[in-house]
């Protein structure tokens, strides 16, 4: 359970820090960048004194790249302005900015010191009303033809009685889940891994809960004469994986994208091939599963944004990392507020 006291907060991004890549952008605003957690570094003066100001300004001055007027920088300093929003510093120059702050730390005894700071950014997500339209249609549809003498109109050579013809169905329900993660590393995915984890473990509550309901409700005969037939567990567990591949990879890698629905399918064939399964069932489980990956996109982006903007306020005022730079040693301190 998500609880809000902020002291929480802090022993929760402890553990988060550890499970994540931290992203430090030198070249661009990090909290444009893509990591799930980003280091701001920024230059933080308690008292801006006027001899700092001017020897940063002399230093700039004589940096053809840097283009500093003294005003610019001593409003930006006094701001406790990030890096990346200081008019004419990036790359090279920005490097050049925070070595020569990192020598007047020292010099100025603490007057000027550099702070890391951590941030979460947000990510946009626009809900398509059109992305359920399929799915609601296959429900119905598999909802309808279970009722019906169309519940199998598609003809397959099944076996007598319950003796399966093959166990691959059994194993490859399961090989989409860790299959997204594995296109995470071949190709470029739309959101976050740790984003797509939430996201699987939302969609595969909501459709575990959905089968299993109906099927414990209808109780519907299977083509072998066993129980709960109706819709198929298997095919839905596997269209999870097929519709999270399907949404991250689609801009990116079509392929890659479609092909997560041919492994799902096959699923849905071997179901009714060893007799466990009416094409009525395949149908409704597969759009189950895909209703379901619809609503956990639907549903998380705007907790997890929400979220992202309270740790990010909290890490702003109790969460700080700063080099230590003296002429003794150089290291780093963790103040961690509560």
């Amino acid at each position: 359970m998500f609880c809000y006291r902020r002291k929480k907060y802090c022993i929760f991004l402890c553990f988060l820090l550890i499970a994540t890549s931290l992203n430090d952008d030198k070249k661009d605003d990090p909290r444009k960048t893509k990591g799930y957690i980003n280091i701001i570094t920024r230059a933080e003066v308690p008292v801006v004194h006027d001899d700092v100001i001017d020897q940063v300004v002399e230093k700039a001055d004589k940096e053809p790249k840097i283009q500093l007027k003294r005003p610019a920088i001593a409003a930006k300093l006094e701001n406790h302005a990030d890096f990346g929003e200081i008019d004419g510093i990036n790359g090279a120059s920005m490097e050049l900015i925070k070595k020569e702050m990192k020598d007047l730390a020292e010099k100025n005894k603490g007057a000027l010191k550099i702070v890391h700071r951590f941030h979460i950014p947000p990510v946009e997500y626009n809900v398509e009303l059109k992305d359920f339209i399929f799915p609601v249609g296959m429900i119905l549809a598999g909802t309808v033809a279970s009722q019906s003498k169309y519940r199998d109109f598609i003809p397959i050579d099944r076996p007598e009685g319950s003796a399966e013809v093959t166990h691959v169905d059994d194993v490859l329900q399961y090989s989409l889940i860790p299959g997204l993660f594995v296109f995470d590393a071949l190709d470029k995915e739309k959101h976050h891994p740790i984003d797509q984890f939430f996201l699987m473990s939302i969609s595969s509550g909501l459709t575990a809960l959905q089968v299993r309901k109906l099927k414990s409700y209808l109780k519907k005969e299977r083509p072998d004469g066993g129980n709960n037939s109706f819709p198929s567990g298997h095919t839905a567990l596997a269209f999870i994986g097929a519709q999270m591949i399907y949404k991250e990879f689609k801009d990116s890698n079509p392929l890659i994208a479609y092909s997560g629905y041919a492994t799902a399918s096959t699923v849905g064939i071997l179901r009714m091939v060893n007799n466990r399964h009416w094409f009525s069932d395949i149908v409704a489980g597969a759009g189950i599963a895909m209703l379901s990956t619809e609503l956990a996109y639907w549903i998380y982006f705007p907790v997890r944004n929400f979220i992202a903007d309270e740790m990010n306020l909290l890490l702003d005022n109790y969460f700080i990392v700063t080099p230590v730079f003296n002429t003794d040693h150089v290291g780093l301190q963790v103040n961690l507020y509560f």
